[in-house]
C-alpha cells in the first residue's frame, strides 16, 4: 500500500498510512452519517494489503466515536487480529491512545483489547 492521508473533517477522522513505519492511523472524531460509506473503501485497501503484509501497527487516537463507527473501527482491528492469528511470525499490533482524563475512550480501548489476540497497547496521554 502506498502512503496516503485522508484529512480529518468535522465528523470523520484522519486516516493515514506510512509505509516507512508500517503504521495505519485513525485520528480524531468519528461520527459520520454513514460510517460504512466512509470506512469501507479503506477497509478493502487494508484487507488487500494485509493479505501479504508481515508487519502493521494500527494507531487509534480518537477523541470521540459513535456506536456505528465503533463497529467499523473494530472491523479494522479484527482484520489485523485475523492476520496475526494466521501469521504468528508477523509483527502486528494495536496502539490505542486516549486522553488520560477520558475514561470513555480508555474503556473502549480495553473492550477492544479483550476481544483481540494480538499485542495491544493502551497509552494515556
Amino acid at each position: 500500500m502506498e502512503d496516503f492521508k485522508i484529512n480529518q473533517t468535522e465528523d470523520t477522522p484522519e486516516l493515514s498510512f506510512l509505509s516507512a513505519t508500517h503504521t495505519y492511523s485513525i485520528i480524531g472524531k468519528s461520527y459520520p452519517e454513514n460510517p460504512t460509506i466512509f470506512y469501507l473503501p479503506e477497509y478493502r485497501k487494508l484487507e488487500s494489503f494485509l493479505s501479504t503484509a508481515d508487519q502493521l501497527t494500527i494507531v487509534a487516537n480518537l477523541e470521540y466515536i459513535n456506536s456505528s463507527s465503533v463497529k467499523m473501527v473494530f472491523a479494522f482491528l479484527n482484520l489485523l487480529n485475523t492476520r496475526h492469528v494466521n501469521n504468528p511470525s508477523g509483527k502486528y499490533k494495536v496502539i490505542w491512545k486516549y486522553k488520560a482524563s477520558d475514561k470513555i475512550m480508555e474503556n473502549k480501548g480495553k473492550e477492544f483489547q479483550e476481544f483481540l489476540d494480538l499485542p495491544f497497547e493502551l497509552i494515556a496521554e
